[in-house]
């Protein structure tokens, strides 16, 4: 193999790389917004509650029936809420989305 041609491919390679990474940092920050003004009561699954492990996304302590949805529409405290997450304080009513999530917002 030539010098140019292992240059060639080390470029190509370093460019799909870098557009790989990109794609894995819009599909995190999109997650993250996803759950800024409502945070989830019940433990995620695959990145979401990897993000939610970490404290990238707060977590609510409303009581989360089997399916999924919140058991009443009381009022509910938000831990570790996420800095510059534009909510004031770390309190809401738990609320079951249009997915039958149970969610304190």
């Amino acid at each position: 193999m030539t010098k140019n041609r292992r240059l060639a491919i080390g470029i190509m390679g370093l460019l799909l790389g870098l557009g790989g990474a990109s794609r894995g940092l819009a599909y995190v920050n999109a997650t993250i917004a996803q759950y800024q003004h409502a945070a989830p009561c019940g433990r995620l699954s695959g990145v979401p509650g990897l993000l939610q492990a970490t404290h990238f996304i707060p977590s609510g302590d409303c009581k989360v029936r089997s399916d999924g949805s919140c058991q009443g529409h009381g009022a509910c405290n938000i831990s570790a809420p996420p800095s510059g997450s534009g909510k004031g304080g770390s309190k809401g009513h738990c609320t079951t989305t249009n997915e039958n999530t149970c969610v304190c917002e």
